[in-house]
């Protein structure tokens, strides 16, 4: 595997039989993530994470190289992109794949080990999000990092013979209980009809205090329902905050993603003034507080735009490394690369 210049082209080759290299595929990871999931077998098969042109979601793949061919689908998620995989440390072998609804979810590759991790779900806080970090020699260790909305990060040190968990360290342990504050789901639907969510945080004031919309970069990326230091921030400083999953967000499948193309500026920022009007209508925020726009990257747009397109929804906005001009945005772009093509098109 060799990345490009700019580490997004990713070039797969491989060995002939006089032994030279022979470039096989590429891929662009701004548009597919092609997550080998396996060591290459003899015969020149391996498990992949990835989404085929003709696919709606990135799956868990047995892959023939030198055929470009995708044997079998091992597993699928529907209406989810798997976005993470873990294998033994030294064996390479696949342990599971991942992926989020609200929280993360995964599905074991291993039979015993898939109860290992039932049981690991069910010993954890239901708001907690475990993944594995390393695994010992003979994969019967776990380092697993823990997380939830509320919890910055934990590391435990887990035996699968004994099914023991021991504490090792919190990372942050000067945030304490008083410092952080639980998450809700809001479901909520667009001005056309298009299902969305969003999370929404009640800081240390509540319901009354400003609102803060802090739509997420990318754009194709997502929020989970996990720890956000920024967001706890701004919790804790008294804002309540809001963090929509407009279209275009990523994670969610093809469909979602490209239902974003071309709709800078239009339904993705109706999208979030809709999640708005949902916390009002359930009230969860006073009509009448003050609301702010925060955002980085393409959140960054999304808050200038929230000031040129709707002046008399927000007292103050923040960009933080925002897009302020497309037309030069996309003029950066050579439409002669692979990779500069894609971000133009989209």
């Amino acid at each position: 595997f060799d990345e490009g210049k700019r580490e997004n082209v990713q070039r797969v080759y491989y060995r002939d039989e006089n032994g030279r290299w022979k470039l096989q595929r590429i891929f662009d990871p701004l548009e597919n993530d092609f997550m080998p999931a396996s060591n290459l077998s003899n015969d020149q098969k391996m498990l992949v994470v990835h989404r085929p042109d003709d696919a709606e979601t990135s799956a868990l793949y047995l892959y023939d190289f030198l055929n470009d061919k995708y044997i079998e689908q091992i597993f699928q998620k529907e209406g989810h992109d798997i976005v993470t995989l873990r294998r033994e440390t030294y064996s390479d072998d696949l342990l599971y794949v991942g992926w989020f609804e609200d929280q993360l979810e995964k599905e074991w590759i291993s039979e015993e080990f898939g109860e290992v991790g039932r049981m690991l779900d069910g010993a954890f806080k239901p708001e907690d999000n475990w993944s594995i970090l390393e695994t010992s020699v003979d994969g019967r260790k776990w380092l697993l990092y823990v997380s939830s909305p509320t919890r910055p990060g934990s590391l435990f040190h887990f035996d699968v013979d004994t099914l023991k968990a021991r504490h090792v360290i919190n990372l942050r342990p000067d945030l304490k209980k008083e410092h952080v504050f639980p998450i809700q789901r809001v479901d909520y639907t667009a001005q056309d009809g298009l299902p969305l969510f969003g999370y929404y945080i009640e800081g240390r004031i509540g319901p009354d205090a400003p609102l803060i919309v802090h739509p997420h970069g990318g754009p194709v990326a997502r929020d989970h329902a996990d720890f956000d230091g920024m967001a706890q921030y701004l919790a804790y400083l008294g804002y309540n905050v809001f963090q929509p999953q407009f279209r275009g967000s990523g994670e969610l499948g093809r469909g979602f993603e490209e239902a974003g193309f071309g709709e800078w500026g239009r339904a993705m920022q109706t999208d979030i003034d809709d999640g708005v009007a949902a916390l009002e209508a359930e009230g969860l925020i006073n009509p009448d507080s003050a609301r702010l726009i925060v955002g980085a990257s393409y959140g960054g747009y999304a808050a200038m735009a929230g000031a040129a397109l709707t002046p008399d929804k927000y007292t103050c906005v923040i960009s933080i490394n925002g897009v302020s001009d497309l037309a030069e945005f996309i003029d950066q772009f050579s439409g002669d690369d692979d990779a500069d093509r894609v971000a133009r098109d989209v």
